[in-house]
């Protein structure tokens, strides 16, 4: 990615584009907690089945559902609602200039998300996530050792009920420029039932493994350009093609694992109730580098490792154990949303 691009992101607080809608015929694939797929949990060992290993491998995704119980859903769902009740989310869909920002909220976003709230900084460190990713991206997720994975950026995007915006076809590692792709994996989550009516995930099947490990192919990145109806995200939607194009549609808590090359977008939310998703993104030990993506200059930025050889359950990066989830799911399921709202809005009413 150029340095003009990069310097363009006043990333990730803001984001978002209209979804396409193509005239051709689109493959959709469905997940459900009855679906029958190649993906799934190993209860045995907590991580993924062989299976889906290798679909990721060799196809650059793969979607895992019901990969978080029902009550673990339920608190991030609450939790990530507290957050919009609180006015954390900032609208980041423009007008078409690429500025302007819409008069009514149309793609809410927030990144860093792991500072927020606890539950969304121990989330990386329960042990199925941090299995599942080593999995995918370690030669050996059993070699904790010489091998090691750190969760390296969290964002969460709300796209509210009837003119919810969708957020254009981009790869990650267009943001992240790391030079093998396949060795980093973003993990989006469902945090309500996702359709193509609400905007679901899509990905463009067959880029992610093309020239992956190709200096002279830029490694697997394609053309991106400022996509205008963000304030600061950039698109590859101009050299997509859309017969490649894959609906994911899943219920909530089902989780869609992605290479960094995989092209992927959102559609629009025309319906009565909001859409969100949580996304982590993961990065092997032996191919970390120094973010290469702006972020606001106060953000707490962290990127502990997960799995493997430095994992101290994050006591190395925040100074103590967070690896704090049970009671962190706990607490969100404990949380008055409409005690929540009636507080902020007299809060914002004496401000």
């Amino acid at each position: 990615m150029s340095h003009s691009l990069t310097a363009s992101l006043v990333i990730m607080q803001r984001s978002g584009l209209r979804s396409l809608r193509s005239s051709t015929p689109m493959f959709t694939s469905h997940f459900s907690s009855t679906a029958t797929s190649s993906a799934g949990l190993d209860a045995d060992n907590l991580g993924l089945d062989g299976d889906t290993v290798a679909e990721f491998k060799s196809r650059g995704w793969c979607a895992v559902p019901d990969f978080w119980e029902a009550h673990e859903i339920d608190a991030l769902r609450n939790a990530l609602s507290l957050l919009q009740v609180r006015g954390r989310l900032a609208n980041v869909a423009t007008d078409g200039d690429g500025e302007t920002h819409t008069e009514v909220a149309r793609n809410l976003q927030l990144c860093p998300l792991s500072p927020e709230l606890p539950i969304f900084r121990s989330l990386p460190f329960v042990e199925k996530v941090g299995r599942s990713v080593a999995q995918l991206l370690c030669n050996d997720a059993d070699d904790v050792v010489d091998e090691s994975v750190y969760c390296y950026l969290s964002q969460t995007f709300w796209k509210p009920a009837q003119h919810g915006l969708g957020t254009g076809y981009h790869q990650d590692n267009a943001y992240f420029e790391v030079p093998d792709a396949r060795r980093g994996c973003a993990m989006w989550t469902a945090i309500h039932d996702a359709t193509v009516a609400n905007g679901c995930l899509h990905v463009a099947d067959g880029y992610a493994m093309e020239g992956a490990q190709s200096a002279d192919n830029n490694h697997g990145i394609l053309d991106h350009r400022r996509d205008l109806t963000s304030d600061h995200h950039i698109t590859c939607v101009d050299v997509i093609d859309l017969e490649r194009e894959v609906a994911i549609e899943m219920k909530a808590g089902g989780v869609v694992f992605f290479n960094y090359n995989v092209p992927h977008r959102t559609g629009p939310n025309e319906t009565d109730t909001p859409r969100a998703g949580v996304a982590y993104h993961f990065l092997h030990g032996a191919h970390y580098r120094e973010r290469a993506f702006p972020l606001p200059e106060d953000c707490d930025y962290r990127t502990p490792v997960v799995h493997g050889r430095g994992n101290t359950q994050g006591a190395a990066e925040y100074g103590e154990n967070v690896a704090s989830w049970q009671g962190d799911v706990a607490d969100m399921l404990a949380v008055d949303l409409e005690a929540e709202r009636v507080m902020y809005k007299s809060e914002k009413s004496n401000n």
